[in-house]
């Protein structure tokens, strides 16, 4: 997309930091690079494809931390766009007219889709500031999950001092001055004299639509269970106060009784829970979900932190059956199990959204997620450190075809194939997501692809490392679907820094494929009878190293220096080549090169890479509420009709916009 300026130089950093919930520790460690493993078991001619033993005694690995993002997306119509609000309404341009709901319309994080944060200010619009506490009881209405805040939530009438969560309450006056949800005393839990002394008692007490307060502290407990009730199951002061230990003993909380999704837990730490003999609705039973097991229910889960659970068999935090539960805003820390570490869903299809995943470890296959039959909608959530003994270690999938969005999978390591991702006869569709800084013992660094189709548009395959093949993506019997995309800056000690085809017909178009080093090809095909499509991608690599093996691209395919706007950086000690940012300067080949068909968000041919095509202006990395400018150059650069002011400058840092 061409610009009207003259290029000038802006950084933005790739890997902005992951946020976490306050519960997250954070752990930095230097990158582990290539170990040479193929050194030791052998080298046949092309991509290796050896196949690990299936036991459970494979070793842990540690996992380094190569830079830290997350992502997230809104769509910030420009000016001039016929289907976007005119100006006259929509004063700050973030999408919401007054007369649609925006209570402030000089501020573009404010309007009634925004996220409400601890800052005196209502962001949502829905006449609550939260974390404000107007009668002084010592309880907000709601609480905005800030560490400073320092209050406790629940309040339903913050206009009485005698109305908040375990107040005194009698029946028959009108008042539900306990908030549980009734006129008269409701059950809860640590709130005063009248509080139940454990949780299942209150659980058991509870009826449908009642609302269980729970106060700090840590509770002793295991197998809760709310008996197929509509139950709210929430703390005042969240997570990082209310723990509900399982003692090693059983599965902390279960929801096998068809609980529905008004059945909420909101606001602990579960830990120490170690998987209960537990049965699937299929009949089969074995020690699933240390922490959580859902089997037949559809409950509502945030505002979590599962920590430090196990199963023997899956799903160390979570284990899903035949569900379609949320999942939100949780973070999951050192959870073990032989598959799926943090969680694993069987024959499920639940939402998960705004979740981290980090440090959880499978002996077997997916150290953050492992899933089979299953199609969850997977958006906003960060996949970080994991490691797999096996295959898998960001996410091990098998017969599954997620939906997945804005998410990261980074630093993970797997000791055999599939550092960030394993797909085993699965199609995902993958949308603005990231595969930073993964490991393959073997094969597939960024991904391993077996008999697996996915789609894969605006996404980002970078610094990842493979042992043996397949840097960036290790394909066999396989045909994903790759546009607008950027492979680059991966590693394999053998064959195809980027790509490793075995058996493998990708479909890639306006993607860039280039700066992939290691021993061998940028591209390496190993069956080049079997035809792989590639049209308008730039395929390119550095003189100092050997570009495409077994691929036969058409001339709208360029292999010229693609010119990012800054530079790549090669890393002698390490042999990758470091990238800060995709941005393509204003006279890069790759300026409206793209396929005729498609065009950026300015109406102008699509440009090949990260930030060309019809979405090209989604990308929101930092979560700042500025989506990242589209256009070739700097932001100063912003095309005829465009407000540079309504875009982020740096997309890797939420201070700057």
């Amino acid at each position: 997309m061409k610009t009207n300026s003259d290029q000038s130089s802006n950084a933005e950093a790739l890997s902005p930091s992951v946020p976490h919930h306050p519960t997250s520790p954070t752990v930095s460690r230097s990158p582990k690079f290539a170990r040479w493993l193929w050194l030791t078991i052998g080298i046949t001619a092309g991509c290796a494809n050896t196949s690990p033993p299936d036991d459970d005694d494979a070793s842990d690995h540690s996992t380094p931390l190569i830079g830290d993002d997350d992502a997230t997306h809104g769509n910030t119509p420009p000016e001039g766009d016929d289907d976007a609000t005119s100006s006259a309404d929509d004063g700050d341009g973030d999408g919401v007219s007054t007369e649609e709901g925006d209570c402030n319309d000089e501020n573009p994080l404010v309007n009634p889709s925004a996220t409400e944060v601890c800052d005196g200010i209502d962001s949502d619009c829905d006449g609550i500031i939260e974390g404000e506490d107007k009668d002084r009881d010592g309880f907000s209405r709601e609480w905005c999950q800030s560490e400073w805040i320092g209050m406790s939530r629940g309040d339903c009438n913050d206009k009485n001092t005698t109305v908040y969560p375990g107040a005194s309450d009698s029946s028959g006056d009108g008042i539900d001055a306990d908030c549980g949800g009734t006129d008269g005393p409701d059950p809860h839990v640590g709130l005063g004299e009248n509080s139940f002394t454990t949780i299942q008692a209150a659980l058991d007490a509870a009826h449908d639509g009642e609302t269980v307060w729970v106060g700090p502290g840590t509770y002793l407990e295991h197998e809760l269970t709310m008996g197929g009730k509509a139950i709210v199951l929430i703390s005042t002061e969240g997570a990082t106060e209310t723990t509900i230990k399982g003692g090693r003993i059983g599965t902390v909380i279960l929801f096998v009784d068809g609980e529905s999704e008004e059945s909420t837990l909101d606001g602990f730490t579960l830990t120490g829970g170690n998987a209960s003999y537990n049965c699937r609705e299929d009949g089969a039973c074995k020690y699933w979900g240390g922490g959580i097991f859902i089997s037949r229910s559809n409950p509502t889960l945030k505002w979590l932190t599962l920590f430090k659970n196990y199963a023997t068999d899956q799903g160390g935090g979570i284990y899903f059956d035949s569900t379609t539960s949320s999942l939100y805003q949780t973070d999951m820390t050192w959870n073990n199990a032989l598959d799926g570490g943090g969680m694993y869903l069987y024959s499920s299809d639940p939402t998960i959204e705004q979740v981290v995943l980090e440090k959880n470890s499978a002996s077997k296959t997916g150290g953050g997620i492992g899933m089979d039959v299953s199609n969850p909608t997977i958006n906003t959530v960060t996949l970080k450190n994991n490691s797999a003994a096996w295959r898998g270690a960001g996410m091990d999938l098998s017969f599954s075809n997620p939906i997945i969005s804005d998410t990261l999978l980074i630093g993970n390591e797997a000791a055999y194939d599939g550092g960030g991702a394993y797909f085993s006869r699965s199609n995902p569709h993958f949308t603005l997501s990231r595969f930073i800084g993964n490991i393959a013992g073997i094969n597939g660094g960024g991904m391993f692809l077996f008999a697996s189709n996915p789609s894969m548009d605006q996404m980002v395959v970078t610094e990842n490392y493979a042992d043996f093949s397949g840097g960036g993506l290790f394909m066999d019997e396989a045909s994903p679907r790759m546009n607008q995309t950027v492979v680059a800056g991966n590693y394999a000690g053998y064959e195809g820094g980027g790509f490793c085809l075995k058996n493998s017909a990708p479909i890639t178009q306006n993607s860039v494929i280039a700066y992939n080093s290691g021993e061998g090809y940028n591209i390496y095909n190993q069956t080049p009878d079997v035809l792989s499509q590639w049209r308008y991608n730039n395929l390119y690599q550095p003189e100092s190293g050997k570009n495409l093996s077994g691929v036969v691209p058409d001339d709208t395919n360029l292999t010229a220096e693609p010119k990012f706007l800054i530079e790549p950086i090669f890393l002698e000690n390490n042999s990758v080549w470091r990238f800060d940012d995709f941005h393509l300067s204003i006279d890069s080949p790759l300026v409206d090169a793209g396929a005729p068909d498609a065009v950026d968000p300015d109406g102008s041919r699509a440009d090949i890479g990260l930030y060309g095509g019809p979405d090209a202006d989604d990308w929101d990395s930092d979560r700042d509420g500025f989506n990242a400018y589209f256009w070739s150059g700097t932001i100063d650069d912003a095309p005829e009709g465009f407000n540079q002011a309504l875009y982020d400058k740096d997309d890797g840092n939420s201070t700057i916009h």
